[in-house]
């Protein structure tokens, strides 16, 4: 009696540490068992950021994608695969999809950062802790705590990094909450910029957008809108990224949206890409003409 209820026990917690979602529904968002990593996915495609879980030496603080096809949602599979797996984190799962993009040590896939004379200024380690503030079979919205910047001697910032995610979309709305004692602060979101990167910026619309390369020779499009903010698109080769830079004050959240895509996917070249972009901007009731 004794041993079954042992097996019963471990199966039970084996079982609660699969993220527990409907792999039908339109959108989802957990955090990943041992790595603390966030993600969130729809039907069209997924993202990752970097959880407690990780050393915080070694912690990145970009945007990762994963690229899919267009259907059900397989993230939650994909992550369990890797964690029983370590060694297959980046195989091709059966032609569906996988995780082929770079992070690196930068902003990856649109991650925001403050932007001071130095360069970027990130974390010290990667989020703290995250509430889901609204779960519908169409919309997830999220919030990331992050541990408090020291600026100086004296200056702290903290950060909340809101994320929503809707059904059907290839979009994603980002809202940083920026928190202390500043005058102003600069802070940049952008798409790093690399050797086999195709890059396309706009200063009217404002918005950078990348086709890149991914690790299995297939190509990735990765975007940051700026949406209704005034910000500077400007190609910062020392920093290595293409970046929309704004200058926020206290108590005003920084929103952005970023977007991803893939080649084996439905949207096959840059120029498809770049409409994709174009014709969110004009759906989503942003358009230039106000900015």
């Amino acid at each position: 009696m004794k041993r079954i209820l042992t097996l019963a026990m471990a199966l039970t917690a084996l079982v609660c540490c699969r993220p527990d979602y409907d792999r039908e529904a339109g959108v989802t968002a957990f955090a990943v068992p041992g790595t603390g990593d966030f993600v969130w996915e729809n039907s069209l495609t997924g993202y990752c950021i970097p959880g407690a879980g990780n050393d915080p030496a070694s912690a990145s603080h970009g945007i990762d994608v994963w690229v899919k096809k267009p259907g059900d949602l397989v993230m939650r599979d994909w992550c369990w695969e890797a964690r029983r797996h370590p060694e297959r984190m980046h195989d091709d799962h059966k032609g569906m999809g996988g995780d082929f993009f770079t992070v690196g040590n930068g902003l990856g896939a649109g991650a925001s950062a403050l932007l001071m004379d130095s360069g970027f200024v990130f974390p010290p380690a990667a989020f703290s802790s995250y509430q889901i503030l609204r779960r519908t079979d169409s919309e997830v919205t999220f919030v990331l705590h992050y541990p408090v910047m020291k600026l100086g001697r004296f200056r702290e910032v903290g950060l909340d990094k809101q994320i929503s995610i809707s059904a059907e979309s290839r979009f994603c709305k980002v809202t940083d909450y920026y928190s202390g004692y500043f005058d102003e602060l600069r802070i940049a979101a952008g798409l790093p910029l690399a050797d086999d990167t195709q890059m396309y910026a706009d200063s009217v619309c404002q918005y950078v957008l990348n086709w890149n390369k991914a690790d299995d020779g297939s190509m990735i499009g990765t975007a940051v809108y700026a949406g209704t903010n005034s910000c500077e698109v400007t190609q910062m080769n020392g920093h290595g990224h293409a970046l929309l830079v704004a200058t926020i004050a206290p108590d005003q959240p920084f929103t952005y949206y970023i977007g991803s895509c893939w080649s084996n996917a439905g949207v096959d070249s840059m120029d498809a890409w770049k409409e994709e972009l174009l014709s969110f901007i004009s759906d989503s009731g942003n358009d230039t003409d106000n900015e």
